[in-house]
Parts: C-alpha cells; sequence; structure tokens
C-alpha cells in the first residue's frame, strides 16, 4: 500500500510504502516543475531554500515538464558530514546506535540514525519511475546551469546548514572508524556500488 502524504503547504511530499513486515518512506521537495528527491546530508537545507526563493521571486512555468532531480556525494564523506552534524551525541554513542541498528528501532533511536540511512534508499523508488538526474554535491554548476537555463535568469545556490568539522571532533570520528573498520566497510559497500555505478551530471 502506497500512502501520499503533503505538508509545507503542499511543497513537499512525502510517501511511504508498507509492506508486510516494513515501511520505506521517501520525501521530495518542489516547487513545480522542480522536483527534487531529498536525500539527508547531501545539501538538502540548501536546495530547499532556494526553492523556495524561486517559488517566491521568479516567474516560471508550472506546466513545463518536470526537472526531477538529487544531489550524491561519495558515502564516507557523507558518514563524516553526519557524525559531525550530529554533534549533539558522542561519536561513541552514534556508533553503538549503528551498530545497534536495526534491532533498535525507537522512534527516540531512529530520530538519531535516520541521517545514516544510505544514500540509494532515498532515490530507489523514484529511480523506477522518473528521469531522475544526479549532480554531485562537490559540484553544483551544472545544476545550477540546468535551473538557470529553465529559469532565464541567473541564480545563486545558497549555502546553509554547514557545521565546521573541528580539530576534536575530526579526532573522535577517525578514531572510532579506525577502530570499527571492518563495521564501517560493510556499512557503506551497498552505498559505493551504487554511487559508482551512477552517472553523474556534469
Amino acid at each position: 500500500m502506497i500512502e501520499f502524504q503533503t505538508k509545507n503547504n503542499v511543497r513537499s511530499v512525502d510517501i511511504t510504502i508498507k509492506g508486510s513486515d516494513c515501511s520505506s518512506r521517501y520525501t521530495y521537495y518542489f516547487s513545480k516543475p522542480f522536483m527534487f528527491v531529498n536525500i539527508m546530508k547531501n545539501a538538502s537545507t540548501s536546495i530547499y531554500k532556494l526553492l523556495d526563493e524561486i517559488r517566491e521571486n521568479y516567474n516560471h512555468d508550472h506546466n513545463a515538464d518536470k526537472f526531477w532531480f538529487t544531489i550524491v556525494r561519495d558515502p564516507m564523506e557523507r558518514f563524516y558530514s553526519t557524525m559531525n552534524y550530529l554533534n549533539q551525541f558522542t561519536v561513541d554513542h552514534l556508533g553503538h546506535c549503528l551498530r545497534e541498528y536495526p534491532k533498535n528501532t525507537s522512534e527516540y533511536f531512529m530520530d538519531e540514525i535516520i541521517h545514516f540511512t544510505p544514500q540509494r534508499l532515498f532515490t530507489e523508488w523514484f529511480e523506477s519511475r522518473v528521469d531522475l538526474k544526479f549532480y554531485s554535491i562537490k559540484n553544483l554548476k551544472p545544476l545550477c546551469k540546468e535551473i538557470q537555463d529553465r529559469l532565464s535568469t541567473e541564480i545563486e545556490i545558497p549555502h546553509k546548514n554547514s557545521r565546521d568539522l573541528t580539530p576534536a571532533r575530526l579526532m573522535d570520528i577517525e578514531k572510532w572508524i579506525n577502530e570499527n573498520k571492518d563495521f564501517v566497510t560493510k556499512f557503506l559497500k551497498d552505498d559505493y556500488e551504487w554511487y559508482k555505478s551512477l552517472k553523474i551530471e556534469s
């Protein structure tokens, strides 16, 4: 069974697919015709801000062909970013949560680790249904150009939600990864295979 739930004045849609033994949830955020598939810790806040600005400040054709896109990044870089983003928790605590999943799926627990969800799980439902374009977080110029061409005006993608990685936090993350190499390698393996298979726009 598939359920659609809109929020934020119909600016985003949550799709929940309920199976016999589990549920999967996907989110896309839009300012038609721009349809952004959210992957946590991949510039989502910046794109949300950009789409809000488009909605408020630019005239664009709501009936134009939909442009579906998402932003991806190297899985290990995303792992570091997530460990840093959740800096209200110690690295050891986050690592323990990851090792406990999926044995522990309490609401509090899931709030802590949902940002670690593999990237491919955010996009899999869309990949088989729409022409989804992939852009690298390290090079957003092609995305910026595509949006500019569609709007016929210059735009900038704002940089939001950045948290500096302090030397102390970096040291803690590297220490935990080095002590748990086998686990981290296994945890990221499928996402790396997916990431390397992508056609990333350039």
